[in-house]
């Protein structure tokens, strides 16, 4: 399909996509947070992406679940302290 938007801008956009589930995959809740919150707002690009071409209507109701599902993940993975996602790597030892 053609949306408009720039050959290299996918790559982009994948590259984005492996990040966020690169930390995904990290057993830290500040971590799976960033990957999480990361997805919502790249998913959320490919929501209206949907909707300002006039997808098909199967498409453009599908699209919305998988901001909700990552957005889901963000909340039971929200981080106890917000400088916590400055360094998500070192353990918290509040929230082991």
């Amino acid at each position: 399909m053609d949306w408009g938007y720039l050959s290299w801008f996918r790559l982009v956009v994948g590259t984005l996509e492996l990040v966020c589930a690169v930390l995904l995959v990290i057993p830290r809740k500040p971590a799976r947070f960033l990957g999480a919150a990361g997805l919502v707002l790249v998913l959320d690009g490919a929501v209206t992406t949907h909707i300002v071409n006039q997808d098909p209507l199967s498409q453009s109701v599908q699209a919305p679940i998988h901001p909700l599902i990552a957005a889901a993940i963000a909340l039971a993975n929200w981080p106890s302290q917000w400088r916590r996602l400055l360094h998500p790597w070192q353990p918290d030892p509040a929230n082991p």
